[in-house]
């Protein structure tokens, strides 16, 4: 039994690594074409590396609770994780501009938009790449390892639900926060922005895409000044 219980755990660990790794190694591609010196700068911040990581573990976390398999979660996870930072670096790159959550609604012109460019490989993506497909080889020959029994999955649905919705608004809905991380003595918005990461900001925009107008916006009047 004791020895049962040590293989679970020892799984869970080498799990939990491989996502923690692969979302440090995520901020690689975080600031785009920008100096390497940001990079450094996370590095010498905890608050960052983990606002830029938790968004993975409770992803993950949440695969987990709702299959059981520890290939599927790692899999889902740090390829939606990964896609994502992929996308936000060449948009760097060509428009030197974050994905920010408005991007999103405007999904179908930004993939017209991304037949003008050529995309291109470079060592920090063959890094990233090798690295998750070495992480999915692992977890496939544990594929076998799985959570089958239900009570412990639905109490980790439910301890991952509990969690995002405090952590959300506690971390990245959170302006002072926000300011006190990364650094001011960058002289671009897009600097400043990737100065934190890249999926922090990214959560962090959510905010102003809900914002509410002005209480004296009338928008006919805007109508009409165009």
């Amino acid at each position: 039994m004791n020895i049962f219980i040590k293989a679970k755990q020892r799984i869970m660990f080498v799990w939990i690594s491989m996502l923690l790794l692969f979302g440090f190694l995520l901020l690689t591609l975080a600031y785009g074409d920008h100096s390497d010196a940001i990079f450094f700068q996370y590095m010498q911040s905890w608050k960052i590396l983990l606002l830029n990581v938790i968004p993975v573990l409770i992803m993950a976390f949440f695969v987990l609770a709702v299959t059981g398999s520890y290939f599927a979660s790692y899999f889902f996870s740090t390829g939606i994780a990964m896609i994502f930072s992929l996308v936000n670096y060449y948009k760097l790159c060509f428009r030197d501009d974050p994905v920010i959550f408005e991007d999103l609604l405007y999904i179908r012109e930004a993939s017209a938009m991304a037949g003008q460019y050529a995309l291109f490989m470079n060592w920090r993506i063959i890094i990233v790449l090798l690295f998750w497909l070495a992480g999915v080889f692992l977890m496939f020959l544990l594929r076998r390892k799985r959570i089958k029994k239900a009570k412990p999955r639905i109490c980790m649905f439910l301890v991952v639900f509990l969690l995002g919705t405090v952590i959300f608004p506690v971390l990245y809905e959170n302006d002072e926060l926000y300011r006190s991380l990364g650094t001011d003595t960058y002289w671009t918005p897009t600097e400043y922005a990737v100065s934190r990461g890249g999926i922090y900001p990214f959560l962090y925009s959510i905010n102003s895409a809900f914002e509410d107008a002005p209480e004296e916006y009338n928008e006919e009047c805007i109508k009409n000044i165009l």
